[in-house]
């Protein structure tokens, strides 16, 4: 399914930029798939995938995926707002499973700017068809 926007997530880069991840060939499909669309890739987002690339295949891989996603022109870097943070955190903590800080904030995007996320993290899909579902921003049904 195409959508105008895409929130990205650390799962699906991790999986785009190693080789050897389980759902590289996934995640290059999807990329193929998907290159009308403008992705938002969160700056928390970013800085927990470049962590985890330099942990798995050194800071010199890190600092090429970090050259290479800026360089896209559908990738637009985006801060968290001070007033959004309070929002995150309400979804963190009310969340009907337990997530991430960095999974609320993928959530809370993909559902403030009614797209979806790329991810291999199910959870992270499942609340936000949830929230799609339900009609509400927080993913929480309304009474």
């Amino acid at each position: 399914m195409v959508f105008p926007l895409i929130i990205l997530d650390s799962s699906y880069l991790v999986s785009l930029y190693v080789p050897e991840d389980i759902n590289n060939p996934k995640a290059l499909e999807i990329l193929r798939q998907n290159t009308k669309e403008d992705m938002i890739l969160p700056d928390l987002i970013l800085f927990e995938t470049l962590t985890v690339l330099a942990g798995k295949r050194g800071q010199a891989f890190a600092r090429e995926t970090y050259s290479d996603m800026m360089a896209n022109q559908k990738i637009r870097l985006r801060s968290i707002e001070e007033d959004e943070k309070y929002e995150i955190l309400e979804l963190f903590f009310n969340a009907p499973k337990k997530i991430s800080f960095e999974d609320a904030i993928v959530i809370y995007l993909a559902k403030k700017t009614e797209s979806n996320a790329l991810s291999f993290d199910k959870e992270i899909l499942r609340q936000i068809l949830a929230g799609k579902k339900n009609g509400d921003a927080s993913g929480r049904k309304e009474n």
